[in-house]
């Protein structure tokens, strides 16, 4: 399952994240995304191994406050897949 966390301080690395994930279950990888310079755009990508324990997560960690931020945590939607143009 992969979930988006917003409203992430510059300063919280993929590590951090990594470790206030891990008590919920497998945590696959995290990245934050950046802008063309390197910095944080203040979102992340955490993928957790099971769709429950990113449910979990997410109920757990939802609005809770992240180096002097409220954190704001999704489940990413799936895409739906484009159908070609006849």
């Amino acid at each position: 399952m992969n979930l988006i966390i917003e409203n992430i301080s510059q300063r919280v690395s993929e590590n951090h994240l990594k470790k206030l994930f891990q008590p919920f279950g497998a945590v696959l990888s995290v990245k934050i995304n950046k802008n063309r310079y390197g910095e944080s755009e203040g979102t992340a990508i955490i993928e957790m191994e099971k769709e429950t324990d990113g449910r979990i997560a997410m109920n757990e960690l939802n609005g809770c406050p992240l180096d002097g931020k409220y954190v704001k945590i999704q489940k990413v939607k799936q895409r739906k897949p484009r159908t070609p143009k006849k």
